[in-house]
């Protein structure tokens, strides 16, 4: 049985999605960036870790241009419309930067997102839910946080103005003010805050398997309407990519939220860029027997193989596909 996701993405190229269904241009253009695409990420499976950021991310760039000729009229732009500065000793606090208007900003456009002006490569990678378990030796960038709805019963589904989560912040914040700074850390949370026990500055906390969870409540702003508990908790926490998963993705660069599929595509050109231009500071960091950085960098690859076509197949779609974890 085929995969789910390569199943749609090659049944696409027949019956290709918006404006490629319609437009002989877009449609030539669309058929031929998803075949790229396959193509790339194919060869993608058959290299080590030292090639694999350029495959990946070529790959990528093809399927950007397969959405937005399916998604968008705006002529195509001739840059990746970011570049990356020399890497410094830690090769995760290499800046990227934007670079006129080029892929990156189109694709972002077409996709809904946040762009960045500048921005580290580790505060990028932090950001990626399917990273989240994929920890940097340097741990001073915010992850994205796992969130647990509080809804146990049949009466945690009524309509109201507020929802119960229970949320992994990493590390877990041991007092109530430390709570509230990292709560303020994601935007898409807010207005939200830490739940404590009575008058006390106590955190209200849930034990979980990976680690102590804070008790937050969700809040509708002043212009939404009263909605479901757990439809609360999904608006400000969206499921990613698995049933029953929902995320808090922390802002970047001093305020901004990528998506998601933009964040992969900040960070995969980052790796390229360092792989293709800074050859032997990249295969330096992948030697597992004295960089710290090498476990990190082969499974982040690992997951890109997995997150990225998933992704991509959403953003063709225009809607969300969530799988259930096998």
């Amino acid at each position: 049985m085929p995969e789910p996701i390569w199943y749609h993405l090659r049944a696409s190229r027949s019956n290709p999605p918006g404006l490629a269904a319609s437009d002989e241009v877009h449609r030539r253009i669309y058929v031929a960036a998803i075949e790229q695409f396959e193509e790339l990420m194919e060869a993608s499976r058959r290299i080590s870790a030292a090639s694999r950021p350029l495959t990946i991310f070529y790959a990528l760039a093809q399927a950007g241009k397969a959405i937005v000729a399916a998604h968008s009229n705006d002529d195509p732009p001739r840059s990746h419309g970011l570049t990356l500065t020399d890497p410094l000793p830690d090769l995760m606090a290499t800046q990227l930067k934007e670079a006129g208007r080029g892929w990156y900003q189109a694709v972002s456009e077409t996709v809904g997102s946040s762009t960045v002006e500048t921005v580290e490569l580790g505060e990028v990678w932090a950001a990626i839910p399917d990273l989240a378990y994929t920890p940097l030796p340097c741990g001073r960038w915010t992850r994205a946080a796992l969130v647990l709805p509080q809804v146990a019963n049949v009466f945690s589904y009524v309509i109201g103005s507020t929802a119960r989560a229970a949320v992994l912040f990493d590390p877990a914040p041991t007092t109530l003010e430390q709570a509230r700074v990292s709560l303020a850390k994601y935007p898409t949370a807010q207005p939200a805050s830490v739940v404590h026990l009575g008058e006390s500055e106590s955190i209200a906390t849930t034990q979980l398997p990976s680690g102590t969870a804070i008790q937050v409540s969700f809040s509708l702003a002043k212009d939404e309407q009263p909605i479901l508990q757990d439809a609360l908790v999904e608006r400000r926490a969206p499921q990613h990519r698995f049933l029953g998963e929902h995320w808090l993705v922390p802002a970047v660069a001093g305020g901004v939220v990528l998506t998601p599929l933009m964040a992969w595509w900040a960070l995969l050109f980052g790796l390229s860029m360092l792989a293709r231009y800074h050859p032997a500071s990249w295969v330096s960091a992948l030697d597992l027997n004295s960089s710290p950085l090498a476990v990190p960098l082969e499974d982040a690859l690992d997951q890109a193989m997995t997150a990225i076509p998933h992704l991509v197949l959403e953003a063709l779609q225009q809607r969300r596909i969530l799988l259930r974890r096998a």
